[in-house]
């Protein structure tokens, strides 16, 4: 396991959030995917919530391009999906964006934080 993926666990098990508003719970994340704009080329991760972008039957996708949140312009995926070492669900980060896994919607939700 390299490294940066080693600092990336340590900080996931670390850290955590929680959604008051809606869940009361800890949000689980399973892995993530980088987004860049096309506008202003900034990168940044959003993590993926239990549920979405998950083999299965009741999996849900993530939206191929969202808004910018530095900018406005369109930003699409240009990782795939990067699964955690060893897989499993660890909490989200504090701060950190994510695909929120909503029952009123057909594909992930981006919270941008």
């Amino acid at each position: 396991m390299s490294s940066a993926m080693r600092r990336i666990k340590r900080g996931l098990k670390r850290h955590h959030r929680y959604n008051t508003v809606e869940y009361n719970t800890e949000i689980l994340v399973h892995g993530r995917m980088v987004y860049g704009c096309e506008r202003c080329d900034r990168r940044w991760s959003m993590y993926l919530e239990k549920g979405i972008e998950e083999p299965g039957e009741n999996h849900k996708p993530s939206p191929f391009v969202i808004q910018c949140p530095f900018c406005g312009g369109m930003a699409r995926d240009i990782s795939g999906i990067i699964g955690f070492a060893g897989g499993g669900y660890y909490p989200l980060p504090d701060g950190a964006s994510y695909f929120a896994n909503r029952k009123d919607s057909d594909c992930g939700v981006p919270i941008l934080n």
